[in-house]
C-alpha cells in the first residue's frame, strides 16, 4: 500500500526532463536510476533522517472528470504508508517545491484534489491513508511495527535533520550524539549515548546509554534530567534539545556530579539484551 501523486501541466513540463533533472541535481538526496521499462526514477533518500520516496516517469491514471482537460507530465510520486508522519512532513515540502519550480498541477487520487497543493493538505491526505493502512496491517499482523508518540517521533526527525549542522557547530570541542530508535515489545523509543563529563548536546530522547567498561547500559532519560538537568541550557536550533555548555561543565562540582552519576546510577540493563534497533521506516506513530 502506498500514497501516489500524479503531475500535470498546462502545456508541457516546464523545461522538459532537463528542467526536472536540474531541479533534482540541486538536491543531493536525489539519485537518478533507470527503470526496466526504459524510463527513469528519481529516488530521494535522506541519510540523516531516513526518509525516502520516489519520483518516476509514468503514464497517468485513466482520465476522469477532474483530469480530462489536463496535459499529463508523465511523472508521478510514490511514498509508502506504514511510516511515521514525519515522512510526509519532509516529502510534501519537496513535492510543493517541485510543483512551484516546474509549474505543475497535482492530482491526488486518494482525496480527489486537483491543483496547486499546500504541504499541509498533502500531509493530511497521506495521514488519512496511513491510518487506514496501519490498521489493516495490524489486523493481519498485530505486532508488525512498534509505536512511538507522534510528538516524540517528530522530535526524533527534527534532531536527526539538524544533527550535521549541530555537529559542525558544537562537535569541535564537545559531543553531539546521534539519536537512534530502538524497540521493546510494541513500543519504539529514542536513545542516545551519555558520555563522561564534556560539552554536550542533549537530544530530545527517552533513554540514554552509558558505558562502564562492560558495554552499553540503559538509563532512563528522567534519571539523567533529575541528576544533571541543572546543567542543561535549551538549544535554540532544535525544540526539546539542550546544551551543556562550557560555562556549566567546567565547574568542578558539575564534573564531580556527572562522574558520580555515571558510577552510581541504577541501570535498566544491557542495551543489546533489552532492545532491538529499528530504522526510521520501522516504527509508526498512529
Amino acid at each position: 500500500m502506498s500514497f501516489d501523486l500524479h503531475f500535470y501541466c498546462g502545456d508541457v513540463l516546464l523545461g522538459g526532463w532537463d528542467g526536472l533533472f536540474a531541479w533534482a541535481a540541486e538536491r543531493p538526496a536525489f539519485t537518478r536510476r533507470a527503470q526496466p521499462n526504459g524510463g527513469f526514477s528519481l529516488v530521494y533518500e535522506n541519510p540523516d533522517t531516513g526518509v525516502y520516496f520516489t519520483l518516476l516517469q509514468a503514464h497517468p491514471p485513466p482520465l476522469n472528470a477532474a483530469t480530462r482537460a489536463l496535459s499529463p507530465a508523465y511523472l508521478s510520486a510514490n511514498l509508502n504508508y506504514a511510516r511515521c508522519r514525519f515522512f510526509a512532513l519532509e516529502v510534501m515540502d519537496v513535492i510543493v517545491d517541485l510543483v512551484a519550480k516546474l509549474s505543475l498541477v497535482v492530482y491526488d487520487p486518494q482525496s480527489g484534489f486537483v491543483g496547486k497543493p499546500t504541504a499541509a493538505s498533502l500531509v493530511e491526505s497521506w495521514c488519512r491513508g496511513n491510518q487506514h493502512a496501519v490498521a489493516a496491517i495490524r489486523a493481519r499482523e498485530p505486532g508488525f511495527a512498534p509505536w512511538m508518540d507522534t510528538r516524540a517521533a517528530e522530535g526524533f526527525w527534527r534532531y536527526r535533520a539538524a544533527h550535521p549542522s549541530l555537529k559542525a557547530r558544537y562537535g569541535g570541542d564537545g559531543l553531539v550524539p546521534q539519536l537512534v530508535a530502538v524497540r521493546r515489545g510494541d513500543r519504539a523509543l529514542r536513545i542516545a549515548h551519555l558520555p563522561k563529563p564534556c560539552i554536550y548536546v542533549v537530544p530530545p530522547t527517552d533513554l540514554f546509554f552509558i558505558d562502564r567498561g562492560e558495554g552499553a547500559l540503559v538509563v532512563g532519560a528522567e534519571q539523567v534530567r533529575a541528576a544533571l538537568g541543572h546543567l542543561f541550557v535549551p538549544l535554540a536550533e532544535v525544540e526539546g534539545a539542550h546544551l551543556v555548555p562550557e560555562t556549566k561543565i567546567f565547574d568542578a562540582s558539575a564534573m564531580d556530579a556527572w562522574d558520580r552519576f555515571h558510577a552510581e546510577v541504577g541501570v535498566e540493563g544491557p542495551l543489546k539484551a533489552l532492545y532491538q534497533g529499528v530504522a526510521a521506516d520501522g516504527f509508526v506513530d498512529c
